[in-house]
């Protein structure tokens, strides 16, 4: 997955990769450079299995990539943990306006930090 997202790629898509924690970490790197986050507008890392600690890798990725308006993380077993990390990344980045979250064993708890990091986004489409 190292050197995957490239400079001024709009859309990455990593469904059924088998990712890990640590492939969310590298991933992570990627998605921090200048040159992704004003270009990256969807991510997809649909059913892989990176886990909180990939979620908490991918957190502050999230965050800075300034143009991401879709974010499918569907499937990853990030638990209500993984949710907490990735609340105030989700509430903070004002370009997204799509997150589908389902199957993640996210508990109520879990459920509900995300619901508050999205509420009052005007015509944000959360599937949780």
């Amino acid at each position: 997955i190292r050197d995957s997202v490239q400079p001024d790629q709009t859309s990455a898509d990593f469904p059924y990769r088998g990712l890990k924690p640590a492939d969310a970490i590298l991933l992570a790197s990627d998605l921090s450079k200048p040159s992704v986050t004003g270009s990256l507008t969807s991510l997809r890392l649909d059913y892989n299995n990176i886990g909180a600690e990939g979620a908490k890798a991918l957190a502050p990725a999230i965050a800075g990539i300034g143009s991401l308006t879709s974010l499918r993380l569907y499937n990853n077993q990030i638990g209500a943990e993984g949710a907490k990390a990735l609340a105030p990344a989700i509430a903070s980045n004002k370009s997204l306006t799509s997150l589908d979250i389902e199957r993640n064993n996210l508990s109520d708890e879990g459920k509900a930090v995300i619901q508050a990091a999205v509420s009052g986004k005007e015509g944000f489409k959360l599937v949780i």
